[in-house]
């Protein structure tokens, strides 16, 4: 198994590929107008077989390739039908077509040319009152409107409508189907204005799951708005303002779960449901009308989900309807692209890499954190910080700090450590003030300073440390070659540190000290790389 690696900054602690539950800080690239989109009210998005992610917005449709965004937003025979784009879907042969407020568009992405399906009063060939368009796995076109959904026929250019109950007892209800989605097992389900809808597209029926209109709450929850399915297999539904929806398979029904947070009535309205990883562990990530927020199914309860976070962005603090959210598009990097009312933001998981702890205790102000030491005992949960200041205990599994009692006189030698090497009991260490070997179980310091006869300012400073294979100890004196210990015999042997002889460092740095395959050790000092057979 590969040593997971820790890294320390300056006064915080920066922790990479740590198996935890602690959720980073998310940062985003966010895109609006000024960067070439026509409308900061983004909606449908789409990442076409060529790469191209299509945004629709409330003023027209925009093609991002990375770098340039490209702007459609004409209305005409051979332009838009509408500028209002409800949804965006590609076909079998690389076709883009969008779905407009009052008509559906089909674009050629090589000519740039639109055949426009525009509503009309005449017999019914096209959908009315256009909310979705969207391509199933066999990438076949299907719309959906207030009455039902519809099949494009490629061959006749004509839409073929299976009607489907989109309202209940309320009259006062919009009457929508908002979202298809197809699952890993093939069925067809349907987010619709009176509940989920499961269709069969052979037998061209469907089952409804619904709640009876009894109360203000059955409207909310019967209007559902995203549908998802996590990697457990678990259907998940959003509602307009009843939180989540879950498919119980066992029982057949759809069973209401509400987000427990702030504000509660923005957070329930839940628009659409992806999935997403931070530092290894599973998270539901939701659009809804209090912003962006991360669930853990593994805390589902009776009737509730507790979040775990509400994304911010900087910039929508202090305005509940701005930071609203309405899409998430998951795509191959994996990058998360994310529309709202204010603009289009971009979540790139690989750039989630690194997570900043601040030190607990104010008192250290901003003490350097100078190493990380893996606990013996549990050197993948727990590591020792050490600062000038004293020692940290640091759980990366509950992300929690205590501070570590040191043995009473060594708080300086131990707290000026310069660098250490792992036993079975303990470590041996080198420190601005002295060397030795601490053994954190029994909380115990074996001090060998007083072997080491060169005082600098009258402090004994030593640097670098190794080990070789009869397990003595090399560390190196400041500016005064190394030193061997044997701790079976407790005697200590001096090497470059004579004046008289040809190979004496005395007065010089050592750079780098290590133990090569053979058992050799090595060192760099000054222009020379110094080979030691032990």
């Amino acid at each position: 198994m590969k040593e997971k690696f820790t890294i320390f900054i300056v006064g915080s602690l920066l922790l990479s590929g740590i198996t935890v539950a602690q959720i980073p800080d998310i940062r985003f690239e966010k895109y609006t107008m000024q960067d070439g989109l026509t409308q900061n009210s983004t909606g449908a998005l789409l990442k076409d077989s060529r790469g191209f992610l299509w945004i629709g917005t409330s003023w027209g449709l925009n093609r991002y390739d990375g770098r340039v965004i490209k702007r459609y937003n004409k209305i005409g025979a051979d332009f838009l039908p509408d500028l209002h784009i409800n949804s965006v879907a590609e076909d079998e042969t690389g076709n883009i077509w969008v779905a407009t407020s009052i008509g559906l568009s089909c674009m050629n992405p090589y000519t740039e040319k639109f055949t426009n399906y525009i509503e009309g009063t005449g017999p019914r060939t096209i959908p009315h009152s256009f909310c979705n368009v969207y391509a199933d796995k066999q990438k076949k076109i299907w719309i959906a409107d207030s009455y039902g959904i519809s099949l494009f026929n490629k061959e006749t250019k004509t839409f073929t409508t299976f009607p489907v109950t989109t309202a209940g007892k309320d009259t006062r209800i919009n009457r929508y189907i908002s979202i298809f989605f197809e699952d890993s097992k093939g069925r067809f389900w349907l987010a619709t204005s009176y509940g989920v809808k499961l269709f069969d597209r052979s037998t061209k029926t469907y089952q409804s799951y619904y709640f009876e209109d009894t109360d203000e709450q059955s409207v909310g929850k019967n209007a559902t708005q995203g549908i998802f399915e996590d990697k457990a297999g678990n259907i998940w539904a959003g509602t307009w303002n009843g939180g989540l929806l879950k498919f119980n398979p066992g029982k057949n029904i759809f069973e209401n779960f509400h987000l427990i947070g702030e504000p509660f009535g923005l957070l329930n309205s839940v628009h659409d449901i992806n999935a997403i990883t931070l530092n290894n562990h599973y998270y539901l990530l939701l659009t809804t009308g209090t912003g962006l927020v991360l669930a853990d199914p593994q805390k589902l309860s009776p009737g509730k989900l507790p979040i775990e976070k509400i994304i911010e962005e900087p910039d929508d603090a202090g305005s509940q309807t701005s930071n609203g959210k309405s899409k998430i598009l998951k795509d191959d990097q994996p990058i998360y692209w994310v529309s709202g009312p204010n603009g289009l933001v971009k979540i790139d998981v690989s750039s989630q890499v690194f997570q900043w702890k601040i030190l607990p205790d104010k008192s250290f102000g901003h003490t350097a954190i100078y190493h990380v030491i893996p606990d013996i005992k549990e050197p993948q949960q727990k590591v020792f910080l050490t600062t000038t200041e004293g020692w940290w205990n640091y759980d990366m599994t509950t992300q929690v700090f205590s501070k570590h009692i040191l043995p009473k006189g060594f708080e300086k030698l131990l707290g000026n450590i310069n660098r250490s090497i792992t036993t079975e009991n303990g470590y041996w260490f080198t420190s601005q003030l002295g060397v030795g070997f601490y053994n954190p179980g029994t909380n115990q310091v074996k001090d060998i300073s007083s072997l080491v006869t060169e005082k600098i300012d009258n402090k004994t400073r030593t640097g670098l440390i190794c080990k070789d294979n009869q397990g003595r100890i090399w560390f190196s004196v400041y500016r005064s070659g190394i030193r061997i210990y044997d701790p079976k015999t407790e005697n200590l042997i001096s090497l470059f540190a004579d004046s008289t002889k040809p190979d004496n460092l005395y007065g010089k740095s050592i750079f780098d000290m290590k133990q090569a395959v053979d058992g050799s050790i090595f060192l760099t000092s000054g222009e020379k790389v110094y080979q030691i057979n032990p």
